[in-house]
């Protein structure tokens, strides 16, 4: 869903996405990846920041929702997300605003992380592949796969979520299993978290080994 035209073959880092839908534990296999010395970069920390500091960002959310979405002098994520939570267009209106502009500033984190000699990167998002299609741009894409039950315990267990709330989330993500045909790796998650990190630690190994190449840290090499 972070779809853009003209940087797909740019630079030669490798740009690997990593997504999964909600209560899966797609965050907690990019945490096993750093350990295994992959640099990361979180598209959600990227929106968050282009929400503070992007002025045409800014301004184009206050064109297609008024300055009631401002607290102080600042957007509101809490506000955005108030907003469009219920009202699938305007949602559809702030995702085509806004995920451009995610992708063009993430290809920008990796040009600096290729500059500093990372031959490899890791991108995290929910919404990869989202409508469908494979963002171009992707050297690759890693999947976190949990059945449904294990993901509402999940949430349950760990963000206190009523079924009610969690369902309500789910429906509005695409269903990860569709996802299974456009990823390149999909990992497992329905045990416990150790099982996960031996997964994402061979699966490390064999990234290294499909693209050639070391992704340690350059003063590591």
């Amino acid at each position: 869903m972070f779809h853009i035209s003209g940087h797909e073959n740019e630079g030669r880092i490798r740009r690997i996405g990593l997504t999964g839908g909600i209560g899966s534990g797609k965050s907690q296999a990019a945490a096993f990846f750093q350990e295994a010395a992959f640099p990361l970069i979180s598209m959600d920390t990227v929106g968050h920041d282009l929400l503070l500091r992007d002025e045409e960002v800014r301004q184009g959310i206050l064109q297609l929702f008024g300055s009631e979405m401002l607290e102080g002098q600042e957007l509101s994520r809490e506000k955005i997300g108030a907003r469009v939570f219920q009202d699938p267009e305007a949602l559809n209106h702030l995702n085509a605003l806004i995920h451009p502009a995610i992708a063009r500033e993430a290809l920008r984190r990796c040009a600096g992380l290729e500059e500093e000699g990372h031959e490899f990167v890791l991108i995290e998002a929910a919404l990869f592949a989202e409508d469908l299609r494979r963002e171009d741009w992707l050297h690759g894409l890693i999947l976190v796969s949990a059945t449904r039950e294990v993901r509402i315990r999940r949430l349950q267990e760990q963000r206190q979520m009523s079924v009610e709330e969690i369902e309500q989330r789910m429906i509005r993500q695409t269903d990860p299993e569709k996802k299974k045909a456009l990823a390149d790796w999909v990992l497992f998650n329905n045990g416990s978290l150790e099982e996960l990190r031996v997964q994402v630690m061979r699966l490390a190994d064999e990234l290294r080994i499909f693209f050639g190449k070391s992704s340690l840290p350059p003063e590591e090499k």
